[in-house]
């Protein structure tokens, strides 16, 4: 059986490791296998959700390996759910920004 990754000519592109790569990073390990299948086909399906889940994950900074969460997320149709707006209370004033982790920062972590 022909894996998705080399029906999609198994190209990661610019965009997609842009958005994969702070995961990648903080689990220390690629995305390969089974998983990067998925999160390729998500990214080729909603590829603002998938990005928003991919943020979702790297907040979330209880878990070490935010790619397996990623893919749990993928896997779950979560990157096909419109994130809801952020409320005033998840915006940093200084910086704009939305990500979690970045609330009370002086700069958005993620930038």
């Amino acid at each position: 059986m022909e894996r998705l990754s080399a029906q999609l000519n198994n190209r990661r592109t610019r965009e997609f490791d842009e958005v994969v790569a702070p995961l990648e990073r903080r689990s220390r390990k690629a995305l390969d296998g089974d998983g990067l299948d998925d999160c390729l086909a998500a990214f080729a399906e909603n590829a603002e959700g998938f990005a928003w889940r991919a943020d979702a994950a790297l907040a979330r900074t209880k878990y070490k390996n935010s790619l397996g969460l990623l893919v749990k997320m993928v896997r779950a149709g979560e990157h096909r759910v419109p994130p809801a707006a952020p409320s005033v209370a998840d915006v940093n004033p200084s910086t704009g920004c939305t990500h979690g982790n970045c609330i009370g920062e002086e700069a958005c972590l993620y930038a």
